[in-house]
Parts: C-alpha cells; sequence; structure tokens
C-alpha cells in the first residue's frame, strides 16, 4: 500500500487505497477521489476479542464501548477524508477509494 500511494503522489496513476492511510492526502488535497461509487472486494474490519468469564470486567466492557462510539460506522479519518473531497460520508461508502494524485 505504501509503494502504491507513493506512486499516486508522484501523479503515476490511480490506486486503490485504505483510507486511513491516504485519509490525510486527501484531506490535503494531494489525491482525490475518482471512483466513488467503487467498492473494493476487500474489506478490513476491526474486531475487539476478550476473553468470556461469568465474571464480566468493567474495563474491558467500558473499553469496546469506547472503540465502537469512536469508529462506529465511519471511522474519523475517514470522514475527513470524505469531507475534504467533497461527499457525504455514510455507511454506503467503501472503506477503500481509488484515488488519484491531483496536479
Amino acid at each position: 500500500s505504501l509503494a502504491l500511494r507513493e506512486a499516486a503522489l508522484e501523479h503515476r496513476g490511480i490506486a486503490c487505497l485504505p483510507t486511513y492511510l491516504v485519509a490525510a492526502d486527501i484531506s490535503k488535497g494531494h489525491l482525490r477521489v475518482v471512483v466513488p461509487q467503487y467498492r473494493a472486494a476487500i474489506v478490513h474490519t476491526l474486531y475487539a476479542m476478550y476473553y468470556r468469564s461469568k465474571y464480566e470486567n468493567p474495563l474491558i466492557r467500558s473499553f469496546i464501548d469506547f472503540l465502537a462510539n469512536e469508529f462506529g460506522d465511519t471511522p474519523p479519518w475517514e470522514r475527513d477524508a470524505l469531507a475534504a473531497s467533497g461527499m457525504p460520508y455514510a455507511k454506503e461508502y467503501p472503506r477503500e477509494l481509488y484515488s488519484l494524485a491531483s496536479a
């Protein structure tokens, strides 16, 4: 992904990159979304896994609730990138977007 990002930044074409990797570049105008309706076949999902016991640990529950609240359906870096590109953010947008280095 880093090599593709560098190539896109050097105006060498289009790349399908995860938004967490290119959100700052999109926000700064170095990259732009060119195919927003495209849905990548690979989706990265964050899982919170923990050992279950009959005694629930409130710290673990609190941390999982924090993660769910912080990331929600659209993670913060994705909200910023989509807002900078002029697109509204919503669940139906893919987690990976086509981006192209702008002139």
